[in-house]
């Protein structure tokens, strides 16, 4: 992940694979200036090096699980010639959010109504009001792409609540580029059907 001002972060968290539950503890966190296999794997052996200092246990090391992020998949691939009994999964939260970006993108009438109400809606507090005033419901989610399931659940808004945000579309008076682009969607058979799906 980055942080706050452009650094690359890396969470190392290591548990015990004994077939108990066990909780996953947190064993360094590194800041790195470059995101890219080869920053990762010295990272994950720098790591190790701290549960043994001595020499480095190569067959206790068995599970890395991370995002599928093309550089991690190159990392693990190459430690695996120093760890025999390595194996890389994809953390089910990252494999999930990667089918919430595949429906954003095919859904491509709902991606854009759902960015231009965003855009109507944020800091306008007359349009706030109109919209409060007319639907009588909460402001939709904040779709944030990069957090995730947050589109879905904005998508999932929307449909929910369908009839009052077309009363409020039709109550907009002002014609930003943004309410013009809600204004045409919102009529498109497109939208009901991908809002449906």
């Amino acid at each position: 992940m980055t942080d706050a001002i452009g650094r690359f972060v890396v969470k190392i968290l290591v548990g015990i694979l004994n077939g108990s539950p066990s909780k996953p503890m947190l064993l360094a966190t590194r800041f790195l200036e470059k995101a890219n296999n080869v920053t990762i794997s010295q990272c994950f052996l720098d790591c190790l090096q701290i549960i043994w200092p001595n020499k480095i246990q190569y067959n206790k090391v068995i599970l890395v699980v991370t995002d599928q992020a093309s550089y991690m998949i190159k990392a693990i691939k190459s430690l695996k010639l120093m760890f025999p009994n390595l194996h890389h999964i994809t953390c089910i939260v990252h494999a999930l959010h990667r089918v919430c970006e595949v429906i954003r993108e095919e859904n491509i009438e709902l991606n854009i109504f759902i960015s231009n109400m965003k855009k109507v809606l944020k800091n306008s507090n007359s349009r706030i009001l109109v919209y409060k005033e007319t639907t009588g419901l909460p402001l939709p989610p904040d779709p944030i792409v990069t957090r995730w399931g947050t589109w879905v659940k904005t998508g999932l808004f929307y449909l929910e609540n369908f009839n009052k945000i077309g009363l409020f579309v039709d109550n907009l008076k002002d014609d930003s580029l943004a309410i013009k682009k809600v204004k045409e969607i919102i009529k498109k058979e497109a939208l009901q059907d991908q809002l449906q799906f």
